[in-house]
């Protein structure tokens, strides 16, 4: 398991919510989404995304968003899109930081993130405790 993973999974608050494709939670004033599902469709992320922004409006202050993609192995174009450019969802949030496992995914993120322009300030990051450094910032 890796560190970002074993992080979120350590954190869970009792407002932890199962949803098709992930677990969401709020603590200390960010919306934790940690990804379970292996494959994540647009139809996964559509309504999952409905939970996910209704936990960010909840947010007083900064609505902040923490995404760890723990055990997902492939994203496909539709729900990259929604994530990235779905006006709905992305006025749902003013920042987010995405957790990757290994470089491999790191370098596939970028590359997504630099073809599906993000709207909102996202950056990729290794390590839970970088992340929230930066979205707290």
């Amino acid at each position: 398991m890796g560190e970002a993973l074993g992080y979120m999974k350590n954190l869970r608050n009792q407002d932890k919510i199962q949803l098709s494709s992930c677990e969401t939670w709020t603590e200390d004033g960010i919306v934790r989404v940690l990804m379970t599902a292996e494959i994540c469709t647009e139809e996964m992320s559509r309504a999952d995304g409905a939970e996910v922004m209704k936990k960010l409006y909840e947010l007083e202050g900064p609505r902040l968003l923490l995404v760890d993609y723990g055990s997902m192995k492939k994203e496909e174009i539709g729900s990259r899109k929604y994530h990235s450019s779905d006006p709905e969802f992305t006025a749902s949030y003013d920042r987010v930081a995405l957790i990757v496992s290994n470089p491999v995914h790191r370098v596939i993120g970028s590359f997504f993130m630099g073809i599906n322009k993000t709207i909102k300030p996202s950056r990729i990051f290794n390590s839970a405790e970088k992340a929230i450094a930066w979205l707290k910032e």
